[in-house]
This record gives C-alpha cells, sequence and structure tokens, in this order.
C-alpha cells in the first residue's frame, strides 16, 4: 500500500508542479502582440483575453501562440500544442473518472451477500449511461457551475479518505519508515466469491 501510495504521490506531483508550473510560467512570461481596452500590452495575461468566458484556454492557448508562432496549416503551433493536450488530458480524465468509479461498485457490491455478476454488469451498464450523462451535462452548462459541482464532488470524496487516513496516521507513517510490521500482511481482505459467479 505504501509504494501505491507514493506512486500516486508522484502523479500528483508531475501533474500539479511540474506541468501546472510549466503552464503558468509560459502565461507569465511570453511576450506577443496583446490588448487590454485597446492598448498594447507585452504579456498575455494583461490582456482583454482573461475577461472572456472560456478565459482558461483562451489565455493559455495565445501564450503557447505567442512562444511557438510558427504556422501550421495557418494555425499557430503552440495552439495546436495546447488544443492537443487538453483534448488528451479531458479524454484521459473521463476515463480515469469512469474507471474509478467502475472500480468502487464492483468494490461495494462484490460485499452484498447474494450479489451476481449479472447485478454488476446492469449497475455497470447504469453508471456508463449516467456518466455520459454528465459528461454531456458538463458540456453543456456554465463553467463555473460546472468547476463548483466537481469542487463538491471532489470534496465528497476527499472527507471520508482524509478522515480514514487520520485514523490509520500511526499504521501510515510506520509504513512509510518501511516498518513491515505495522500492519497486516499486503494482501486485499476480500470476500468469498459469490456462487453464481
Amino acid at each position: 500500500p505504501e509504494q501505491q501510495g507514493r506512486m500516486a504521490m508522484m502523479g500528483t506531483f508531475i501533474d500539479t508542479i511540474v506541468i501546472c508550473t510549466m503552464t503558468a510560467l509560459v502565461i507569465l512570461t511570453v511576450q506577443g502582440d496583446f490588448t487590454y481596452q485597446g492598448q498594447s500590452v507585452e504579456h498575455v495575461w494583461q490582456s482583454d483575453l482573461g475577461t472572456t468566458a472560456m478565459s482558461g484556454f483562451v489565455t493559455t492557448s495565445s501564450a503557447f501562440a505567442a512562444a511557438f508562432p510558427f504556422p501550421i496549416a495557418g494555425v499557430p503551433l503552440g495552439t495546436l500544442v495546447a488544443s492537443v493536450a487538453l483534448i488528451l488530458f479531458v479524454f484521459t480524465t473521463l476515463l480515469t473518472w469512469s474507471y474509478y468509479g467502475e472500480r468502487a461498485i464492483t468494490f461495494l457490491y462484490d460485499r452484498i451477500p447474494g450479489s451476481t455478476r449479472g447485478g454488476e454488469k446492469a449497475l455497470h451498464i447504469g453508471w456508463r449511461v449516467l456518466w455520459c450523462v454528465a459528461i454531456y451535462v458538463g458540456a453543456t452548462q456554465p463553467s463555473q457551475l460546472v468547476w463548483r459541482l466537481g469542487d463538491i464532488s471532489n470534496a465528497a470524496m476527499a472527507l471520508p479518505n482524509l478522515l480514514a487516513l487520520l485514523m490509520l496516521s500511526g499504521v501510515v507513517f510506520a509504513l512509510a519508515r518501511g516498518d513491515r510490521k505495522a500492519g497486516k500482511d499486503h494482501t486485499a481482505d476480500t470476500p468469498e466469491e459469490p456462487e453464481e459467479y
């Protein structure tokens, strides 16, 4: 478990510290032809682009376009890089969170006495339909509402995890120090398989 935790921390570090910091540095340092209320400004963060409805991506795309202005099919290379990165990030995030939801359904449902493979499949199909509806709602609603719902959802998942970490903090710190005797062995305590599988 501690190795899995370390790997999870590495992913968060790379995503948050490395990628987000690089993006922020591009936005803050790249100079280009930008305007703010008709006046010329040096940096994208000083410009009118930060006040648009889609200011996050427009600002980032404009900064990357100023950093890498070489046109490919009439589109600056920086805009293409930012667009492809955004598409890949969105797609992989949707797949990952959908998978997490299915694993959670499997984990919880398998602990119900009398659970069947057919019942689990039905729950997975229901989850996928609900997930597709959520994707549609997220794509069609104002971004402020979507971000608020996302923040509430993440908090709803984080709070029980933080409570569990607090309750298990002694074991977590002992495992982090390398004490293998701090907790149970590293095999999961799983219930018996239902007979109908």
